[in-house]
């Protein structure tokens, strides 16, 4: 959270990027005040180190992103833009971080990721990523909220293509579903092509029938391992013991002879 509120106060739609001067010399303030802010308690000197180290990494992840805009030539449309739509029937909304457009006239939804790139790429290879691609379906055939001005309702209007990005902090690494949109002169972007939800958004469309028909699929106790091996987080496993008190047991594998 602390990290978002950096990146969101400096790139913002509508004025110029920052140099590089400016995020080192702006950086330290803004995660001073998102600190006080949102996390109070970081202050005290038992969290000195954590802040620094913070600090370095949140400094850091903002050079190379910023390097990786001016390579791309890419324009910041909008900033924390709040979108709504429908999916299978079933009304959903969201926020993106930011909204990128590239003098082709394509726009990138993008989401930070205050993460390494590993488990996150596993995912969207595997076809069971679904944040940004929702987000990309709301762009397209939802509505914008709020956080979106004239620039990206003219974007939007002129009907570019729309790809996903994640941009990953911890190892300063860019993933995405499109397939050269990136000039190869760009260091640090990894495009995976356009099948990075397909299994994911089956998934979702199958549990939404069955609680239509009026079941509720339970967890398998092997779940968590299941998901894991495809990138996907369990969150609600892992943070809910509620939930695995009403899970089926895992199938028992029969020896092969």
């Amino acid at each position: 959270t602390l990290a978002h509120e950096v990146f969101e106060n400096l790139f913002r739609a509508g004025t110029p990027l920052p140099t590089a001067a400016k995020i080192k010399s702006a950086a330290g303030k803004l995660l001073n005040d998102a600190i006080l802010r949102l996390a109070p308690f970081l202050t005290g000197t038992e969290w000195y180190v954590e802040r620094r180290n913070l600090l370095n990494d949140v400094e850091t992840a903002a050079l190379r992103w910023r390097d990786l805009l001016v390579r791309c030539d890419a324009n910041i449309l909008g900033v924390e833009t709040s979108l709504t739509g429908v999916f299978e029937g079933v009304p959903i909304r969201g926020r993106t971080d930011l909204i990128l457009s590239l003098p082709s006239g394509r726009i990138f939804v993008v989401d930070y990721k205050k993460s390494t790139s590993r488990s996150r790429r596993t995912c969207m290879e595997e076809g069971y990523d679904l944040q940004t691609s929702l987000y990309r379906q709301m762009l397209r055939f939802g509505k914008v909220a709020d956080g979106g001005g004239e620039a990206l309702s003219l974007a939007l209007k002129e009907g570019g293509e729309i790809g996903v990005l994640y941009y990953m902090m911890d190892d300063q690494r860019a993933l995405t579903d499109t397939s050269g949109w990136i000039p190869s002169s760009v260091s640090g972007v990894q495009e995976l092509g356009s099948e990075i939800s397909v299994n994911g958004e089956v998934l979702v469309r199958e549990r939404i029938r069955a609680l239509r028909s009026g079941k509720i699929p339970l967890n398998r106790e092997d779940d968590a391992k299941t998901f894991e091996k495809v990138g996907v987080k369990t969150y609600a496993l892992e943070d809910s013991p509620l939930v695995m008190r009403f899970a089926h047991p895992a199938p028992v594998e029969e020896d092969v002879e």
